[in-house]
C-alpha cells in the first residue's frame, strides 16, 4: 500500500516537472519575438521586428535582435557610473537612471549592441519606436553601446532648446 501511494507521489512530481519545463520552453520562445516589453518602471525594450529611426548612425538597414534582460541590466549599471554627457549643458547634473529609455538591438560588424534613445518624461513618444525629437537640449539623448566590451560608439545629446 505504501509503496503504491509512493509510486503514485513520485509520477505525480514526474509529470509536474515536464509541465513546468513545457510552460518555460513555451514562454522562453514565445517572448523571443515580442513588440515590446515595458520593463520596470522606466524602460521599455523593443523587439528585433520592430522598426526604429537610428538617427546618429549612417546605415539604418543594420540586423537587430531582441535584447535580453541581463543585457539591459549590465548595460545600465555601466551608464550609471559612467554617463557623462558630450557637451556642456551649463553645469546641470545629468543622471542616467532620471531618464525614461527606449532599448533596441542592433548587430554591427557581428556585435551586439544597445542603442538607447532616453526621455526626460513619460511623453506619448515613449511608447512608440519610431519617434525621435529635434532640439530638446537636455531632455533627450541617444546612445549606442556594444554589450560586451561597454564600449560607448554613440553619445548624443539632442540641441540646446
Amino acid at each position: 500500500m505504501l509503496t503504491a501511494i509512493k509510486r503514485t507521489l513520485l509520477e505525480n512530481e514526474r509529470k509536474m516537472k515536464q509541465l513546468l519545463l513545457t510552460l518555460f520552453i513555451i514562454c522562453l520562445f514565445s517572448s523571443a519575438g515580442f513588440s515590446q516589453l515595458k520593463y520596470g518602471q522606466k524602460r521599455i525594450i523593443f523587439g528585433k521586428d520592430v522598426r526604429v529611426n537610428l538617427r546618429g548612425i549612417k546605415d539604418t538597414t543594420y540586423p537587430r535582435f531582441t535584447p535580453y534582460f541581463d543585457d539591459i541590466d549590465s548595460t545600465d549599471t555601466f551608464l550609471n557610473k559612467n554617463f557623462n554627457p558630450d557637451f556642456n549643458f551649463s553645469g546641470k547634473i545629468l543622471l542616467f537612471e532620471n531618464y525614461y529609455r527606449q532599448y533596441f538591438g542592433v548587430l554591427i560588424n557581428g556585435k551586439r549592441c544597445i542603442y538607447i534613445k532616453g526621455f526626460c518624461n513619460e511623453s506619448e513618444c515613449f511608447m512608440q519606436s519610431y519617434c525621435d525629437y529635434m532640439g530638446g537640449g537636455t531632455c533627450y539623448f541617444r546612445i549606442l553601446i556594444e554589450i560586451d566590451t561597454k564600449k560607448i560608439l554613440l553619445s548624443y545629446f539632442n540641441a540646446p532648446k
